[in-house]
C-alpha cells in the first residue's frame, strides 16, 4: 500500500516528526498534490502532526480562481486550516524583469515563510514529480547554482 511506503520513507529519513505542523506548499488540484495531502491527512493521527495546505493563486491561467476555489473547498472538507494568497506573477515579473518562474519561486518563497512563521510551522512537504526535479536542476545549473543537502532536506545554495 502506497501510505505504508510513505510512512516507512517518513520514518527512515526522519522527514516527519511527531507534534510537527506541517505546510503543504503549493497544493493544487494536480494528482501529484492530492495524493500527498491525502496520504499526510490520513497518517495525521499515526504520526501525530497537524496539517496547513498553503496556495498560491499566481493570476496567470484562466482556471487560476477554479484551482483556487477547489482547493480551499477541499480543505474545508477536511477541516484543514487553509492559507491562499492572490500574487500577480506577471506584473512582478516585469517590474523585476526575471523570469515568470523565477519571480514565482521568490513570491512562493516568500508566502510560505509567512505562513511558517503564522503557524509556528516545522516543515514543508510539497509534491514534486521526477520533471519539478529535474527542472528544478536545470534552473540552478542555468543560474550557476547548485543544491545542498542537509538534513534530508535539498536547499537551494547561490
Amino acid at each position: 500500500m502506497l501510505e505504508d511506503e510513505v510512512l516507512n520513507t517518513i520514518k527512515k529519513y526522519n522527514l516527519i516528526e511527531e507534534g510537527d505542523k506541517v505546510i503543504v506548499r503549493s497544493f493544487t488540484d494536480g494528482p501529484d498534490s492530492i495524493c500527498l495531502v491525502n496520504i499526510l491527512y490520513n497518517l495525521k493521527e499515526l504520526l501525530k502532526i497537524s496539517l496547513i495546505i498553503c496556495h498560491i493563486n499566481h493570476l496567470i491561467r484562466e482556471e487560476s480562481d477554479e484551482d483556487e476555489e477547489f482547493v480551499k473547498t477541499y480543505s474545508e472538507n477536511k477541516n484543514i486550516p487553509f492559507e491562499s494568497e492572490k500574487i500577480d506573477i506577471i506584473a512582478i515579473a516585469s517590474e523585476k524583469k526575471i523570469s515568470t518562474e523565477e519571480a514565482g519561486r521568490e513570491a512562493r518563497y516568500k508566502f510560505f515563510k509567512k505562513i511558517l512563521e503564522k503557524y509556528n510551522g516545522t516543515k514543508i512537504a510539497t509534491a514534486h514529480t521526477k520533471g519539478d526535479n529535474v527542472e528544478t536542476v536545470l534552473m540552478n545549473i542555468i543560474r550557476g547554482t547548485g543544491m545542498t543537502r542537509t538534513k534530508g532536506n535539498y536547499s537551494q545554495k547561490r
